[in-house]
């Protein structure tokens, strides 16, 4: 498995979009992380406009894609797997819940 993460188009019936594609790809690094996710995804959640969606793994990353353009433009670690990810709703605010932790 690869762990990209794929958006349908419910009308058109076909994938639109793609996001995080194989290392073997063309595409740049962000810093120390691959432009991907490592492990499987547990959640993801669209911001309010639509445009960014965020994806959490058990590789203990959350990402934030582009999706217009379908590329990683923002990723944070943690010591612990999330296990979800929600925005507010002016997504000012984001929530996560990680993998053994209460609370």
């Amino acid at each position: 498995e690869d762990y990209s993460i794929l958006v349908f188009d419910c009308e058109a019936l076909k994938v639109v979009r793609r996001f995080g594609l194989p290392m073997s790809s063309p595409l740049p690094s962000i810093g120390p992380s691959p432009p991907r996710h490592t492990g499987p995804i547990t959640d993801l959640s669209f911001n309010p406009s639509g445009r960014r969606l965020l994806t959490a793994s058990l590789d203990n990353t959350i990402r934030v894609w582009d999706v217009p353009t379908a590329t990683c433009v923002d990723w944070m670690r943690f010591s612990t797997a999330p296990t979800s990810v929600t925005l507010s709703p002016t997504g000012e605010y984001m929530a996560t819940t990680h993998l053994n932790k209460v609370g």
